[in-house]
């Protein structure tokens, strides 16, 4: 719900932005509404998607890690199930909720549904192998677990890039926007004549959609979503 008010929140900054610089109450109320459209079909649909995605990446490796683990103590499947699933998210424990009537194996098969992550079918796999064959779980997983470890890790220190673009990004259309304000206020001797001329108004308004554009680009370039048009997302964002 976070997301839907701090895009409203920018689209009404803009919206009054855009009347600020224009002092037309028509184009400002334009901007809003058209911002609003914009993040609320474009942006907030990514941006969720993207928060699940990450969501359930960490949930995958906390639920291996933990079923390997406690499934080379426990020698029981059933065991190992439990104690992957307990400390899950709400939507993890409603899945498992509904797959009771399956076995182990089978719901494990179908959590693959789930979570989404590649490396996920490897663990299904060992685990399949570990019940024909037997073994040391543990030596059976251990590339595995490897993988699962650099993945996290790989993954986490894109996250960590990706919000210091998003800062960049937000600083440089802050100071942008500032030396707006400081024109339309530094310059109000000659402003009256300014919004007069049709070109500056064109320039405005050019302004304005520009910065539209590169916030649904940035969106899509740095969250890695596909192009989607749909309002919301998911619900676990």
């Amino acid at each position: 719900m976070y997301l839907y008010l701090i895009f409203f929140l920018i689209s009404l900054i803009n919206g009054f932005l855009c009347y600020l610089i224009t002092s037309s109450y028509v184009i400002g109320i334009a901007a809003m509404i058209i911002y609003l459209l914009a993040t609320l079909f474009l942006v907030v649909p990514t941006v969720k998607r993207h928060m699940v995605r990450v969501k359930k990446r960490h949930e995958c490796f906390r639920f291996v890690n933990t079923f390997i683990v406690s499934l080379s103590v426990s020698q029981s499947g059933q065991e190992a199930y439990e104690s992957a699933l307990t400390g899950g998210s709400d939507e993890l424990s409603k899945t498992a909720d509904s797959i009771t009537n399956l076995t182990i194996d089978e719901r494990l098969q179908y959590l693959e549904r789930f979570f989404l992550v590649d490396y996920y079918r490897m663990f299904y796999t060992i685990y399949q192998l570990y019940l024909t064959q037997g073994g040391d779980v543990l030596t059976l997983a251990e590339p595995l677990l490897k993988e699962t470890t650099l993945f996290e890790t790989h993954e986490n220190s894109l996250e960590k890039v990706r919000v210091r673009y998003l800062t960049q990004f937000a600083v440089l259309w802050v100071l942008t926007i500032l030396v707006l304000i400081f024109v339309r206020v530094g310059l109000n001797n000659y402003y009256t004549q300014l919004v007069q001329s049709s070109l500056y108004i064109v320039l405005a308004v050019l302004y304005f959609v520009i910065e539209l554009i590169s916030i649904v680009i940035f969106a899509y370039r740095v969250s890695g979503e596909k192009f989607s048009l749909k309002l919301g997302g998911s619900k676990d964002a």
